[in-house]
């Protein structure tokens, strides 16, 4: 009996650690987007004369995987926006996006 209340104990313990963890972990994982950001990434676009990709059909919204033809940009480790290995930018009908390289789905649009 003592035997099965440790390990009851025990594998209560370990749960409550998995929750904290775990609620840690998606608090930390979403960083604040500024407005300032978006106003950067715009900017660079215009020096780079980077080409922008219009589709009035593309409902624009987080989640979005972007299509094929939609190039992403590197983001240079100066504009401090995401983390450049993981992400990209884009402008798509008119607006700067983040993008997630590997999935090429919208993670945040600045207006």
């Amino acid at each position: 009996m003592k035997a099965s209340f440790l390990s009851a104990v025990a594998a209560v313990l370990i749960l409550a650690g998995v929750g904290v963890s775990a609620q840690q972990s998606d608090t930390a994982s979403v960083p604040p987007w500024t407005k300032e950001q978006g106003v950067a990434i715009r900017a660079y676009s215009e020096t780079q004369k980077d080409v922008p990709f219009f589709d009035p059909n593309l409902k624009l919204e987080e989640g979005v995987e972007l299509p094929q033809n939609a190039t992403l940009h590197l983001i240079p480790e100066t504009l401090k926006v995401g983390s450049p290995e993981l992400h990209a930018y884009s402008i798509v009908n008119d607006r700067a996006v983040l993008v997630d390289r590997s999935t090429r789905k919208v993670i945040h649009i600045w207006e």
